[in-house]
């Protein structure tokens, strides 16, 4: 029995919680005894532990660029796996007649442009000044002008039925999904995602689905790190004391919120607290520090030793970086939004993600008993890593049954 496997996630130069979750799924397959042939652009390289697996089990590739039905057809594939659904809008799935698995981790492009957050105008337009250099946030505005402008002017309905409509059809072709859309009503289709929140979501947005979507919370690779760099062993050294925000140049990720009240709790504190941003983000606050391209060594090392992780995204799939912060017992605040609390449970203190104010009392709150709060994400993520385990075995079993 032969398993067709999508490898695109894993030549993207850098490493995310899907293609992370790509990652470990070939490797419990490879183990698993099963006969993969991988499916990837032979113009990029994988990182290295894809690399490695490819290497080792001496894995038989097809480019993206192929005609995958067809590959199926002459390669005997029983089954197809693609592990992130939206790297497939501009290939062809719909003729391939084997078994497909396509994961859905989350809408989060068609959630925010659809709810009320992404046609907030006035909080748009501050969390863009905020959160991109003045002349980045030029440069982006231009670019997008000049997209709707030729959209316009090509296609011109696509656009004014998205803004004056908002209706389902239009959304789902505006951002990409017909295909998605037409897959799930086939029969040889299942759809399976990391949350049920997310499964909530697909059902909301795609009717007619064939296949009742299947459930099976998200699994991770811990990768082999290396050592963390001088430079950043240094840092800690000297900044015992700091909270930490990740992926900040990503709007939906909520930053704004922080910054908000970063110059009053930095009085209220006297100062003692460094605010570690991962991204590119432009704040004046004295007490801010930056990194970007970190190494997975020192990356985890900020991990470890945060006081506090932050995490007020407006939308996840799953939520993998709270989780790895309550890994090494680090406490945590969340928004009460989408996926986290089904994820997280009761151990992180949530916040509303548009309120400062909240933002505020709940780091105050932490700090206030932060050997509790330690203490809570020690034991949440001991629930979440069985629970990972015990997900990643009813999917595996789930895809032999399928072949």
């Amino acid at each position: 029995m032969k398993i067709l496997f999508d490898l695109l996630s894993q030549q993207d130069g850098f490493i995310n919680g899907g293609s992370l979750y790509g990652l470990r799924l070939f490797d419990e397959l490879l183990n698993s005894g099963a006969d993969i042939i991988g499916l990837c652009d032979k113009t990029k390289e994988f990182n290295e532990e894809a690399k490695k697996l490819v290497s080792k089990y001496q894995i038989d590739l097809v480019d993206i660029t192929e005609d995958i039905a067809n590959a199926c057809t002459e390669k005997q594939i029983d089954l197809v796996i693609i592990t992130i659904e939206q790297r497939f809008h501009n290939v062809d799935l719909t003729k391939i007649k084997s078994k497909m698995i396509v994961v859905c981790h989350d809408l989060n492009d068609i959630v925010l442009k659809n709810g009320s957050v992404e046609h907030n105008n006035m909080y748009c337009n501050q969390a863009a000044r905020a959160l991109y250099p003045k002349k980045k946030f030029m440069l982006l505005r231009k670019i997008r002008r000049a997209v709707i402008k030729a959209v316009r002017e090509f296609k011109p309905n696509i656009i004014e039925k998205y803004v004056q409509d908002q209706d389902h059809e239009s959304l789902l072709s505006f951002l990409g999904y017909r295909q998605f859309d037409t897959l799930l009503k086939k029969d040889n289709v299942y759809c399976i995602t990391v949350s049920d929140f997310s499964k909530h979501v697909i059902e909301y947005y795609f009717d007619d689905i064939k296949n009742p979507i299947k459930v099976f919370h998200a699994h991770s690779k811990f990768m082999e790190k290396g050592e963390p760099s001088k430079e950043m062993l240094d840092f800690i050294e000297k900044n015992p004391h700091f909270f930490l925000m990740i992926s900040v140049d990503r709007w939906y990720k909520n930053a704004l919120v922080f910054l908000q009240q970063a110059d009053k709790l930095t009085q209220k504190l006297n100062g003692k607290y460094k605010y570690v941003f991962i991204g590119d983000i432009e704040t004046h606050n004295e007490n801010a520090v930056m990194f970007k391209n970190l190494s997975a060594a020192d990356l985890e090392l900020l991990y470890k030793n945060a006081e506090i992780f932050i995490y007020p995204s407006f939308g996840e799939g799953y939520g993998m970086p709270p989780v790895e912060a309550m890994r090494y017992g680090v406490p945590v605040i969340a928004s009460y939004c989408t996926s986290m609390p089904e994820v997280l449970g009761d151990a992180p203190e949530y916040v509303f993600p548009f309120y400062q104010e909240e933002m505020h009392a709940a780091i105050l709150k932490i700090l206030s008993d932060l050997d509790a709060y330690k203490l809570r994400s020690k034991k949440q993520y001991e629930m979440i890593k069985n629970d990972q385990e015990s997900s990643l075995k009813r999917l595996l079993n789930f895809i032999h049954d399928l072949i």
